[in-house]
């Protein structure tokens, strides 16, 4: 039998050749044959997380953004109360001189 196959060299590496295409098609189909859910729920679940932390950090920002706002308002109160102030004063010196 060796010696068939050694007299038939040339055709070792054809039919190695069709083996490894048989055997790539064969696993090929059956790693393809896989439910699409599920080789897609990984993504679909961190894509969830990531829209979650999303919200959560935009939620954080806005908090952020309001209390730096409300800061600049009470460290702006003096000024505020100045010119209201001279406003209300403003406005009665124009009323009480007609």
């Amino acid at each position: 039998m060796i010696e068939q196959l050694l007299s038939h060299k040339d055709s070792i590496p054809y039919a190695l050749a069709i083996a490894a295409i048989i055997l790539a098609t064969t696993v090929g189909y059956m790693l393809g044959k896989a439910d699409p859910e599920v080789i897609c729920a990984k993504y679909v679940v961190d894509l969830e997380q990531c829209e979650a932390s999303q919200r959560e950090q935009s939620l954080e920002l806005a908090e952020c953004k309001s209390k730096g706002a409300a800061t600049q308002v009470f460290d702006c109160k003096a000024e505020i109360n100045k010119a209201v102030s001279k406003a209300l004063k403003d406005h009665k010196d124009i009323v009480c001189s007609d």
